[in-house]
């Protein structure tokens, strides 16, 4: 019942050894003939057995092995290697196997494999000869660099179908829906002997420390943690503001990105809209991004009679749409949408209407940032 300390080999010929409270396994080799090694006899409210380094059990015919309950048991810095032949009932883990932990059984090998290429019955015992890997518990998904960006494909994952002992679960050859804070949504195509690489995502959402999860449906699921998922704005500005002027060409980055500058020191003074009148209209004419690379900012088209002195701008504001090819009129203003290339063509109308006698029509493009 005392603390062993000793750290020479240990071999047991007959009968039993059963250790007690606070013992370590001997770091050199154990080796059991026609008896038991018993570290499941001491009370568990006292002392844990320690697996601190490397410890190799040599199990003969007629050997046994037997562990305490998985919560009496501190295997934090050691791995257990077990060899030998093993029999029906060699080896025991516990009364109730299924308190064993991945982290636990990861630190076991038995014959140079995991634990998990084994079974354990429902008595705890180890099932000799019971190849291939145990049930699936997990997915592993492979590393995602960062940072990563809202609305860009993120490619080349792999995902890994695993036991409790992190070992390949070939016989799983089914799917995944994905998820987590990321914003991730879709149905994975189907595993291959538990295996699915080049597998394609798309994040929804932008922020630090989001994470993309994997679930079958049937409570076995996988996440990692992406450190940084950014704005398409963020992408395509560096860190500059949106409402600054990075190459100071009288374009703010906010809106010279909207307008398909390729970044924010080309001079976008070009992008603007083209203005044209026809019977009293206004017609703005300019390319944009669509929708679907906007993010959460917006683009807005406004008029006014004054320049806004006294018909504010605010008052009369349009969202620019990001689909093509559309013709649809939004508070007054009538676009029409056509696909140019990347971009989004627009060609925005404001009737003559929009004016009183004896004043004039004027137009701007807004853009604006949303959190």
């Amino acid at each position: 019942s005392g603390a062993n300390t000793y750290g020479g080999a240990t071999t047991i010929t007959g009968g039993t050894l059963a250790m007690g409270a606070n013992n370590v396994l001997p770091t050199a080799a154990i080796s059991i003939g026609n008896a038991t090694l018993d570290a499941a006899t001491f009370d568990d409210t006292t002392g844990t057995l320690d697996v601190t380094s490397t410890a190799t059990i040599n199990l003969d015919t007629g050997a046994n092995l037997a562990f305490a309950d998985s919560d009496a048991i501190d295997w934090t810095g050691g791995t257990l290697n077990v060899t030998g032949t093993l029999g029906a009932t060699s080896l025991r883990f516990g009364i109730d196997a299924t308190g064993l932990t991945p982290t636990q059984l990861a630190l076991i090998s038995v014959n140079g494999a995991g634990l998990g290429t084994y079974v354990l019955d429902a008595s705890g015992y180890l099932v000799a000869g019971g190849g291939g890997p145990g049930p699936l518990d997990h997915f592993a998904i492979s590393a995602i660099s960062s940072p990563q960006t809202v609305g860009t494909p993120i490619t080349g994952i792999t995902l890994t179908a695993q036991d409790a002992a992190n070992q390949t679960v070939t016989s799983f050859t089914g799917t995944v829906t994905f998820g987590g804070t990321g914003g991730f949504t879709g149905t994975s195509a189907t595993f291959t002997a538990g295996v699915l690489g080049g597998v394609t995502v798309i994040p929804a959402n932008a922020g630090s420390n989001l994470t993309l999860t994997v679930d079958d449906g049937a409570s076995h699921t996988g996440t990692t943690t992406i450190t940084t998922i950014q704005t398409q704005y963020a992408a395509w500005s560096g860190g500059a503001a949106f409402d600054a002027d990075a190459n100071n060409d009288g374009v703010k980055n906010g809106l010279a990105w909207l307008l398909g500058a390729a970044n924010k020191d080309v001079t976008a003074t070009g992008l603007l809209p083209l203005v044209s009148e026809s019977a009293g209209k206004l017609i703005m004419t300019f390319d944009c991004l669509s929708s679907a690379n906007r993010g959460t900012a917006l683009l807005n088209l406004q008029y006014s009679k004054d320049l806004g002195l006294t018909d504010l701008w605010s008052s009369h504001t349009a969202l620019v749409p990001g689909t093509a090819p559309v013709t649809t009129t939004v508070n007054n203003v009538t676009f029409n949408t056509t696909v140019n290339g990347a971009l989004i063509h627009v060609v925005a109308e404001v009737p003559a209407s929009a004016a009183s006698p004896g004043t004039k029509l004027f137009g701007r493009l807004n853009a604006e940032t949303t959190p």
